[in-house]
């Protein structure tokens, strides 16, 4: 695999020592297209040329590599520190790399200014101000300003502050400013306002909330009711907050938990961060270049590069994969952070429930991407071309309709209908079906149902005859379904399969699938319908769930009927939310007595 015209790489490699170190390949023009950090550099690179056991992704990069160079550090984590400082310098092709293109975004806040502001900002400096991040994106920091403000009124105004104003703007009105332009707050209550801002960023709620109640009852002992009444709404909106933060989390301490998932050449990426058993924030990054690589090298190459230019390291980090090197990781941490980090995979508990959760918010942050790229105009119309094409249509397909089955262990099962017109989602074609004649979890039997109410109303004013139906599954899904199918008669429809685990297309007739690259705008289409029919089912059967739960946990609490049952359905919404709620809520909607009940009980 070796670039035979290149005497030079074979002589490099032969002269590489063995100490720990960075290497460099390039191609034919001199660019750098991998870097690497190795033990020993003279093995780890001799491998890439000898054994037949390389992944594609690997074998690709062999063929171009032209060129080596070389760093020998004292330790692995040196060799990790180069690493990640040459690729975010030279953003090699073939290396795994977190998204960045324009520098991540931070929340700085100069305690050196005379008025502190909260200011977005795009690199880290060494300028004695605060730092807080990475955030994912700009849009999300606004949003975590903007909470904020409702919690801690400072200022939004840019420059000095102009105490020549005749009144205060709008913002003042809107209880997000205490306009120090006006005189009307003392430096010290200015600062002291930012101070309790910084304190929230690094989790320390239970510190504010004592602070702020102190001032409170300061306030009040002075007669100045005016103002204990402020702080006391900006404690009811600190602890609003933070209760919705401890109803949805379940472990303790300080901690961020790490899971992804994966979509060919790209990863989603989710960070959940834990501070004082409450969810302080959430983060969403997209890992580029991941094909062929491991879960294990694809978490690893998150965490040493996302740690690397964070602000905020906890002494806790959990993760859905092992990571590579995981002495060498910790100790780079640890230099970080200036104290121990601990690095595990939780197995059960609370941190492995923990960790289900962030994966099921980046496979929802996976969809949404998808969603992103299959919605421009742009793209849409080349997309359904490609479909034509493929699929050997008379025409481009206007109408695309997905189909999917949920149950739990075959109870409550339940099909959804999404519809595609013209390659965009028609909501209001979806339709529900509840399962009506198949017994215990068959999904194929359901399927067929669906179908088969489906079919004999093709034609009618209700719904078009769709030129394409999907399924979610493989060959055998597929030709289940056609025998089934034709027994129904003949309909001018194309049927076809997309299977999840590698993405493949089958059609009915032919021996292979059709394996789209991860570029194709017709898969993009057909992931994209295949999803949003698995996330209407999964809504439609989890909504059944809830509701079926909720009326038979309520059915044990004495003097609880339909009347009441109903009442609670629609404060509450859910039996966890009855639960969280306090007696004085519940007493509210059913009254003091049934109120008691129903916490005894529950």
């Amino acid at each position: 695999m070796v670039n035979t015209n290149s005497e030079l790489v074979r002589a490099k490699v032969k002269s590489l020592p063995s100490n720990s170190g960075v290497y460099l390949m390039k191609d034919i023009n001199g660019k750098i297209i991998y870097v690497g950090k190795a033990i020993n550099l003279s093995n780890r690179v001799k491998s890439y040329f000898t054994g037949n056991t390389h992944t594609p992704k690997t074998n690709e990069l062999v063929k171009h590599i032209c060129d080596i160079e070389y760093y020998v550090t004292n330790t692995e984590a040196e060799a990790l520190v180069l690493e990640l400082n040459l690729i975010k310098r030279y953003r090699p092709y073939y290396n795994i790399a977190l998204k960045d293109d324009k520098g991540f975004p931070y929340i700085r806040i100069n305690l050196n200014d005379e008025w502190p502001t909260v200011d977005l900002v795009r690199s880290l400096h060494d300028d004695g101000a605060k730092y807080f991040g990475p955030f994912s994106s700009a849009r999300s920091i606004r949003i975590t300003v903007e909470t904020l403000r409702n919690m801690f009124p400072f200022r939004n105004c840019e420059g000095k502050v102009n105490t020549h104003r005749t009144r205060p703007c709008i913002e003042y009105d809107m209880h997000k400013c205490t306009a120090p332009c006006m005189g009307y707050i003392s430096h010290e209550d200015y600062r002291k306002i930012i101070l309790n801002v910084i304190s929230f960023l690094e989790g320390k709620d239970k510190q504010i909330l004592k602070q702020l109640k102190e001032q409170m009852d300061n306030y009040s002992e002075n007669l100045e009711f005016e103002k204990a009444a402020e702080i006391r709404d900006r404690i009811q909106s600190i602890e609003k907050i933070l209760n919705w933060q401890k109803m949805s989390v379940m472990v303790k301490g300080n901690l961020d938990a790490i899971a992804f998932a994966r979509d060919d050449n790209q990863c989603c990426v989710q960070v959940f961060m834990i501070r004082n058993s409450s969810i302080l924030g959430r983060e969403q990054f997209i890992l580029k270049g991941t094909a062929d690589e491991s879960d294990s090298m694809v978490m690893s190459s998150f965490v040493e590069q996302y740690y690397s230019v964070s602000t905020n390291i906890p002494g806790t980090i959990i993760t859905e994969f092992p990571v590579e090197n995981e002495q060498v990781i910790k100790d780079y941490l640890r230099e970080q952070r200036n104290a121990a980090v601990t690095l595990s995979v939780p197995t059960k508990g609370a941190r492995k429930s923990l960790i289900k959760i962030v994966k099921e918010n980046a496979e929802k942050g996976l969809v949404q991407m998808r969603i992103k790229n299959t919605h421009l105009p742009s793209q849409i119309k080349p997309a359904l071309e490609e479909l034509k094409e493929i699929l050997k249509l008379d025409k481009i397909p206007r109408r695309i309709e997905g189909y999917d089955i949920s149950n739990t262990q075959g109870h409550q099962s339940v099909g959804s209908m999404v519809v595609f017109e013209d390659g965009k989602p028609a909501n209001k074609k979806y339709r529900k079906y509840k399962i009506r004649t198949v017994e215990g979890p068959n999904d194929f039997a359901s399927l067929m149902e669906v179908l088969t109410r489906r079919l004999t109303h093709v034609g009618e004013d209700f719904a078009t005859t769709p030129d394409i139906i999907l399924i979610d599954g493989g060959k055998g899904q597929l030709n289940s379904v056609m025998e089934a199918v034709h027994k129904l008669g003949d309909f001018n429809i194309t049927f076809i399969s997309l299977a999840k685990q590698h993405e493949e297309i089958f059609i009915p007739g032919e021996e292979e699938s059709l394996k789209l690259p991860e570029s194709s705008l017709a898969r993009q289409l057909l992931q994209r319908v295949r999803d949003e029919s698995h996330r209407y089912a999964i809504g439609f059967h989890r909504s059944l769930r809830d509701k079926n739960t909720f009326v038979s946990l309520l059915d044990v609490v004495p003097g609880i009927g339909p009347k009441k049952k109903q009442a609670l359905m629609k404060s509450f919404g859910s039996v966890d939310n009855i639960r969280q709620a306090s007696v004085e809520e519940l007493a509210e909607v059913v009254g003091n007595s049934s109120a008691q009940k129903i916490k005894q009980y529950l």
